[in-house]
Order: C-alpha cells, then structure tokens, then sequence
C-alpha cells in the first residue's frame, strides 16, 4: 500500500512539472517513439559530456559545457516526468528517461563537487555569472545545496519504486547508466540508509515534483535533423518569411539558426546554437557560378567549359548524387552537421526556426566555388560532440564552416580544446562591424518575439548585439500555443 502510496503520488508531482511542456500523451504513438529513441540518444552523449566536464572542472570552459550539460538533461528529465498519461511500453520509456536524466545530473554533480575540493580560488570562479548561458551569480552554491540535500536520495527511492513497478517494458542502452548511476549514489549513502529511507511520502513527493536545479522550461529536443516530432508549428518564423528569406539567398551564404525549445549543441554556451551553409539549387549555382573568374578556375581543374555543376559532380560524385535527392519533394540547398552527421538538408527545415540570420562572406565568387567543393568532400562525417576543432574526421555544424573558408573567430576553450560554434560567427560579425577588412556582409536577421508569436527584422546593428543574449531563457513565459 506504501509502495501504491508513493507511485501516485510521484505521478501527480510528475504532471504539474510536465505542464511546463507539450504534454508527451498529445503526441501520435510514432511520434512518441521517434522522439523517445532521439532523446535517450541525446542523453547517453549529456552523460558523456557532464562527466567528461566534471572531472575536467579546472580546465577553461568546462564550467560552461558542465552547466549546459545539466541545464538539457533538467530540461528533458522533466519533460518525462510526466508518464502518468502513457501506458505501456511508452510509459516504462518515459520513466527510464526521467529517472536515467535525473541520476546523470545528481552524480556528475557530485563528481564535480569532489574534483573542486575545497579550492577557494576555484569556488569563487565557480560563483561568477555565466551570461552565456543566462545564470547569475551563485551557480555553484547552487548545485551544492542541490546535489549534497538528502531529499536527492528521497528522490531516488520515489524514482525507485514507479521503475520497479512500470519500468520492466523499456528496452534501451540507458538501462546501463541507470543501474552505473544508482550503484554509485547507493554507495555514496552506504551508512545512511535508513535516514535517505521516504517516511513520509507525501511531502518526499511533492517538494520533489516542485523544485529544480535551475529554474528553466522543460523543453523540446531537436537533437538530431529528423527529429520535430510535434503536430503543431512551434517556430516563430512563419512560412511566408521563409519563401522571402530564400529569395535573398545566393550560393555560399552562412545560415545561423536558433531555436528555442531546442536541445542541439549542448556543451557550448551561446544565443546562436547552428550554422549551415547555403549551397543552392544546380540552377542557382549555375547562374551565381558563370562569372569569367570563376569559370577560368574550373577549366584549369579540367572541365573545359568551365562549368562549375560538371566539376563538382566529377570530383565529388557520391556527395553530388545526393545532393540531388529530392527531400519531400523538395530540392536540397543547405549543407549541415547534425546529430546524425554532415548532410545535405532542406532551406526551409533550417529556416523553421525561431531566429535565422544571414551573413554572406566577403569573398569572390571563385573562393566560395571552392569553399562548395571543399565543404562536399565532408558529406557524411560524425557530428563532433567534443567539439575540437583540431581536426576535421568529425564535424560540428560550426566546424564545417570554418573548415570550408577558413574563417577566423575568437578562440574558444572547451575542456583544453579549441572549439568553434554558431555563436562565434555572429561575435566576429559585431566585432568586425565597420571595418574594411570584415569577413561577412549582412543579408537578413528574423528575431523571434516569444511575446506575441512572431519573428521580426530590426537589422544589422540589433544582429550584431544578438551573440550576448543567454543561450537558456529561464523562468520566462511559455510560448503561445
């Protein structure tokens, strides 16, 4: 009966934290299980960065990544909090979700609070704002009431008993870290059992339903490019101004996107979460590509007429091909890296956003011709998780960018490595605004206003200030529905 007790209780705590989100049950059942398979996949690789940070915690940024890291995985674990309209094999899911997101964050947490020690010089770095990321002050005291309180372990005897009593169903690789993880933080409470045992389930249940580390809204993870899964437009952008974005568009144009209720790049702080690199249309870049200059280039590599079509489908074949597969019936004209690698994708995919910039380079039309065949010979490489920008055998979405022209961007530290990210192009286009020797033009910038529901253009001075907001928009209203 106690075991009943404290079930119903974790599921009536669950649904007041999933109010936060689109409620999982609205979903059709392929869109529940597509979107369950992307998220247990995006939380193995938070695991693997917030350990990866915590146990790096001295090193440049890795304060950064460890919050990102726990920030997606509140946010998500909170998100299947709410199972208790799932039956079946989609509600043992979604309680192997919550209980798997919520034992990561409490361990690494605590690995990170042993790894620190009692270094005050570290503590008071701890402390500072992170305004990449939207927090103020206070961060790490924070994390320490949070993760050092026995009602985590409360927590997890609550969490216990919903997985034993529904959890048998899921059949997941995160069933691996949730017992790694529980054997852990068992062993941390060896002595102390009895004392971390529920008394009184009520009160257990309820201040855990109610809190969280860091106030943010449980949110929807785009983790990979397949991967909106919603039956309703959630992004700002409307599809009118994307038509009139694509209109602006010429080959060789940098795409920035940001989307708020979106999961992708964590581990780098920042407003502007992904670039991609618009390619065109074979008509577009016959047309953009049919100046003498870059004509010439293209003879010299062997293609008499100089045409630029011809010779990126003789040097990269494989990438032209697929290239030139239809997607629903649409032409591809972006190149991207997702969570499923470099891949050619959709404008109007990448554009359904809630923010979209472009930037064009400041280069000829022969450099960008090359910039094209250079970024084609990366069709098909992993997505750089680690973010090292070192090398090219995986790639980020930043990554590819700067591979492809070589552009030159403030250094960022990510745990000893230099990285690159979507936010680092907007900072260079502020911070060379003006200036002749600049790297892009400005082309368009739609902002999304959350308050009404809309995106809106204000122009390159208002774009150029954007790479400061907070990447995580804490405790602010809900998007209209």
């Amino acid at each position: 009966m106690a075991r009943l007790l404290v079930l119903g209780l974790l599921l009536a705590a669950s649904a007041l934290r999933a109010a936060q989100a689109p409620s999982l049950h609205l979903l059709s059942r392929k869109s529940q299980d597509k979107r369950m398979q992307v998220d247990a996949k995006a939380m193995r690789i938070y695991r693997s960065g917030l350990q990866a940070s915590a146990e790096s915690i001295r090193l440049k940024g890795a304060w950064t990544s460890f919050l990102d890291y726990q920030l997606a995985l509140d946010s998500l674990g909170r998100y299947y909090r709410g199972f208790r309209r799932l039956a079946g094999a989609e509600r043992s899911a979604s309680i192997l979700l919550s209980y798997a997101a919520f034992l990561a964050q409490v361990r690494c947490a605590l690995e990170l609070i042993e790894a620190a020690g009692d270094d005050r010089g570290l503590e008071a770095a701890l402390e500072k704002p992170v305004p990449e990321l939207g927090l103020p002050k206070g961060a790490y005291s924070r994390l320490k009431r949070w993760a050092l309180d026995p009602e985590r372990f409360k927590e997890i005897d609550a969490f216990d008993a919903a997985y034993e009593e529904w959890g048998g169903e899921a059949d997941s690789p995160l069933r691996d870290a949730v017992a790694e993880d529980s054997a852990y933080l068992r062993k941390r409470a060896k002595g102390e059992a009895e004392a971390l045992k529920p008394k009184n389930a009520l009160s257990i249940i309820e201040e855990a339903g109610a809190k969280a580390l860091f106030p943010v809204r449980s949110g929807i993870s785009e983790f990979m490019a397949d991967a909106k899964m919603l039956e309703t437009k959630w992004s700002l952008i409307s599809p009118e101004q994307i038509r009139e974005a694509g209109r602006l568009l010429k080959p060789g144009d940098i795409l920035l996107a940001r989307r708020e209720w979106a999961l992708s790049d964590i581990g780098l702080g920042g407003f502007w979460g992904r670039a991609a690199l618009y390619m065109g249309t074979p008509k577009e870049r016959r047309a953009y590509f049919g100046d003498p200059e870059t004509k010439a280039w293209v003879a010299s590599q062997g293609i008499g007429d100089g045409d630029f079509e011809t010779l990126l489908s003789m040097k990269r074949p494989e990438a032209y091909a697929l290239s030139r597969k239809p997607q629903g019936g649409k032409e591809p004209r972006v190149i991207d890296a997702l969570g499923e690698g470099v891949s050619f994708a959709l404008f109007e995919r990448t554009a359904d956003a809630d923010s979209l910039a472009v930037l064009r380079p400041r280069l000829g039309k022969r450099a960008k011709a090359q910039a094209l065949l250079r970024t084609f010979q990366y069709l098909g490489r992993p997505y750089d998780f680690d973010y090292d920008l070192r090398d090219d055998k995986a790639l980020s979405c930043a990554e590819l960018i700067v591979k492809a022209y070589g552009l030159k961007l403030a250094e960022e530290e990510r745990l000893g490595r230099k990285s690159a990210s979507a936010n680092l192009i907007a900072r260079r286009f502020a911070e060379e605004a003006g200036s002749p020797e600049r790297q892009f033009d400005f082309v368009l910038f739609l902002d999304g206003q959350e308050s009404d529901g809309t995106a809106d253009d204000p122009g390159a001075a208002v774009f150029a200030s954007s790479w400061r907001r907070p990447k995580w928009r804490l405790a602010s209203p809900e998007p209209k529905k």
